[in-house]
């Protein structure tokens, strides 16, 4: 008697079970496709996001290249001086 309850409730038919893999498929593909269309979207946002920070590192490294010239044209100037004043001081 407890085998035909069981047997009862599982369905021989195999037309339902092919029904209900196909709409538990089509609710893993929505599921699918809104995750990847979120995942697209923060890829986006990291994509945007590296951008800016390299944009922001070429400034600087532009920036620091400027420095450095400006450095050595001061340290240029300052050891002209420097040895102009020597030579002064001798003659």
């Amino acid at each position: 008697m407890e085998d035909e309850m069981v047997s009862e409730s599982i369905p021989n038919n195999k037309e339902s079970d092919s029904d209900v893999e196909m709409e538990n498929e089509e609710e893993e593909d929505d599921i699918d496709s809104e995750e990847y269309v979120a995942l697209n979207d923060k890829i986006d946002e990291l994509n945007d996001a590296l951008d800016s920070i390299e944009k922001k590192n070429d400034d600087i490294h532009a920036q620091l290249l400027e420095l450095l010239e400006y450095s050595k044209q001061f340290r240029k100037e300052i050891k002209e001086r420097v040895s102009d004043n020597n030579e002064a001081e001798t003659k």
